[in-house]
């Protein structure tokens, strides 16, 4: 195993009474191992996304955990959100139509997508441990330069959508 590289954990009841932990848990740990705010709101916010899903669908029936493990290196910080529960590819969903969405006036459902525009690496895998998503950020930002372009050309109407939504789409991406 590799010197520089730090692992931390997390486990909390799959409960939305336990979503705050998980968000200051990577917070607390991207501040403490110097990554920038943009950086760890992006993790902020894709964790909840991420964890809301796992607790309204994997564990819809049943009750269990999440497990956050974050990995720290050099160049990029990796969190891992681990449940036990129903099993459910998030990679394999195709980008919705944001304007079939403004236009129909749909709310919700853009946890997902939020996921993969904010973060530079989206991995899902089911292992002996469970379910695992694996979400990873690098310190330099230039992973996503590319892909930010192609949000640039979203249609003003975008303004409808919510404040979250808003956020992930038209702010720039770290």
């Amino acid at each position: 195993m590799l010197k520089n590289v730090i692992k931390e954990e997390l486990k909390v009841p799959g409960h939305i009474d336990y979503l705050g932990e998980l968000r200051n848990f990577v917070t607390k740990t991207g501040k403490k191992h110097g990554f920038a705010d943009g950086v760890v709101n992006a993790f902020k916010l894709s964790i909840d996304e991420a964890a809301t899903n796992i607790i309204k669908h994997a564990y819809r029936d049943s009750e269990g955990f999440i497990t956050m493990k974050i990995i720290v290196k050099k160049n990029s910080m990796t969190v891992i959100l681990i449940d036990q529960g129903k099993f459910f590819d998030p990679v394999r969903i195709k980008d919705p139509d944001l304007k079939r969405y403004v236009d129909i006036g749909k709310k919700g459902g853009l946890g997902i997508f939020i996921m993969k525009k904010l973060i530079d690496e989206v991995d899902y895998r089911h292992t002996e441990e469970g379910n695992e998503l694996r979400l990873t950020k690098y310190k330099d930002g230039d992973f996503k330069k590319k892909q930010s372009e192609e949000v640039t050309d979203v249609d003003v109407s975008l303004l409808s959508l919510s404040l979250k939504s808003r956020y992930s789409l038209l702010l720039p991406l770290y």
